[in-house]
């Protein structure tokens, strides 16, 4: 069975849709990737918000799964040196929330710093290189 892979950037979305990797929701009117094709044997046809476009193709390992797919966006971003605090700088993360568009996460580090990143692809690609 052979493998094929197409990915179509969609200018204006006519509907919501979800992005596969960050469960972001892509809203009517904006921009986003539509992925289908066949992959080890199984169809697939899905939605990616250009912010996981833009990690999944900036060549950075932080992002990479075992099988070369960008995996859960959360994980990584709380595993990654992305979310370090910017007073201790540890990774020592007592509490977070995401805004409602999930373009920024409010943490709260053990050693009592307040601070806020910026998720946009933007921010997580500059900051990468």
């Amino acid at each position: 069975m052979s493998e094929f892979w197409t990915s179509k950037l969609i200018k204006k979305s006519r509907k919501q849709h979800r992005c596969e990797h960050c469960d972001n929701t892509i809203q009517i009117g904006t921009s986003y990737s539509r992925e289908s094709g066949m992959y080890e044997g199984q169809i697939q046809d899905y939605a990616l918000c250009l912010r996981c476009v833009a990690l999944l193709t900036g060549n950075n390992p932080i992002w990479d799964d075992d099988n070369g797919e960008l995996g859960n966006f959360h994980e990584k971003l709380m595993d990654s040196y992305f979310t370090n605090c910017p007073k201790c700088g540890k990774h020592t993360i007592s509490d977070f929330e995401y805004s409602e568009d999930e373009m920024t996460i409010k943490i709260e580090c053990e050693c009592g710093a307040d601070y806020t990143v910026d998720l946009s692809a933007e921010n997580l690609l500059k900051r990468e290189s």
